[in-house]
């Protein structure tokens, strides 16, 4: 029976390292999988206006350029849903600050993000979001390390560091979440 146990252990260790190591890009893309009308992402920020599905023009984007007009819903909407629905937890148990709510073309979010994918094409409008704080990172992924107590092998669980960049991006048209993750 011991022999078995001694077999199975390694296994048993390798299965647990696997399932609490994952990689940090895992946090920026698991939200992809849920629909609303057959649009990519995860439903969260309910529309509160009409408005006809544009695209812009890439060459004409600056950086003080407002796409508003462009989205199903308002600044105001954003706040009020982020208010509502508390995406990040924090170290401390504070509030995350909400530093930036700006509707963007997809490519300019992405090129705020070091180049990740927004999943929408280059001139889709999205809702880009910044929060400020100590973010906990402990939902998101864990990392163990085997160490040796008292001449045995144990697996310890680690956590990483607190965030300090939290990132929403929504899409402009239905108000879905498209990306939750950490920047910086």
């Amino acid at each position: 029976m011991r022999e078995t146990t001694v077999r199975i252990l390694p296994i048993v260790c390798a299965l647990l390292l696997s399932a609490l190591v994952a990689p940090r890009v895992a946090a920026a893309t698991h939200t992809a999988a849920g629909l609303r009308d057959g649009a990519p992402g995860v439903p969260a920020i309910s529309p509160t206006r009409t408005v006809s599905a544009q695209t812009v023009t890439t060459a004409y984007f600056t950086a003080t350029t407002p796409y508003t007009d462009q989205a199903a819903y308002t600044v105001d909407d954003v706040q009020r849903f982020l208010t509502t629905h508390r995406l990040f937890a924090t170290t401390d148990g504070s509030t995350p600050v909400i530093a930036t709510i700006l509707f963007i073309p997809a490519h300019v979010a992405s090129a705020y993000m070091n180049g990740e994918t927004v999943g929408r094409p280059d001139n889709v409008v999205v809702c880009y979001v910044e929060l400020h704080g100590s973010l906990s990172t402990g939902s998101q992924h864990r990392r163990a390390v085997l160490r040796r107590v008292h001449g045995k092998t144990v697996l310890v669980p680690q956590s990483y560091p607190p965030a300090h960049v939290g990132v929403l991006v929504f899409d402009a048209q239905t108000g879905n979440l498209l990306i939750r993750g950490f920047n910086g």
